[in-house]
């Protein structure tokens, strides 16, 4: 195992530890949201709790695919991401982790009207693209639901996994130069 593997490995394990304790607290939210009597108020409260923390969890997971693709200069990620696992609707699982992580991140700071091709742009053309304009409330648990019908957070693991032996030979060769 060289050097690469074993830090891809560690990443692997940093998204599994935080992927259990998100899943607990989006299982949490779920139940709350499953209730017939709230209010407008915990409707909300329950709903922005499962995004923070779905929203966590595909950081942790962007976190793995950046420290696969390498962090040097020439590299092209965005490419890498458009490889491995696949929905039926043809969109790729890695790039939609990427755009969940980055929708997550910046989206409170962004003026999503912008025209300049920005990664606000390109993150939002690809958020509707897939959920369309029209978005719930809940737009990063429904994009999980799109990837793994069971809303688990952990249920990326295996699609990581999967991405990461497609990518890694194309990874080590830009990287080699």
């Amino acid at each position: 195992m060289n050097l690469q593997e074993i830090l891809d490995d560690a990443s692997l394990d940093l998204f599994e530890a935080v992927a259990g304790a998100v899943d607990g607290i989006a299982q949490g939210a779920l139940k709350v949201l499953a209730t017939q009597d709230l209010v407008d108020v915990q409707y909300e409260d329950a709903a922005n709790m499962l995004e923070q923390a779905i929203g966590v969890g595909f950081v942790a997971a962007q976190v793995f695919l950046v420290n696969v693709c390498g962090r040097r200069p020439g590299i092209n990620r965005q490419a890498l991401y458009w490889q491995g696992p696949q929905l039926a609707s043809g969109a790729y699982v890695a790039a939609m982790v990427n755009d969940a992580a980055n929708f997550w991140k910046h989206a409170a700071e962004w003026a999503w009207d912008d025209t300049d091709g920005s990664l606000a742009i390109r993150t939002r053309n690809a958020i509707y693209a897939i959920l369309g304009e029209d978005l719930s409330m809940t737009p990063l648990h429904d994009l999980l639901l799109l990837i793994d019908s069971s809303g688990r957070i952990s249920s990326l693991a295996g699609y990581l996994r999967c991405w990461a032996e497609m990518v890694r030979p194309s990874a080590e060769k830009e990287l080699l130069g």
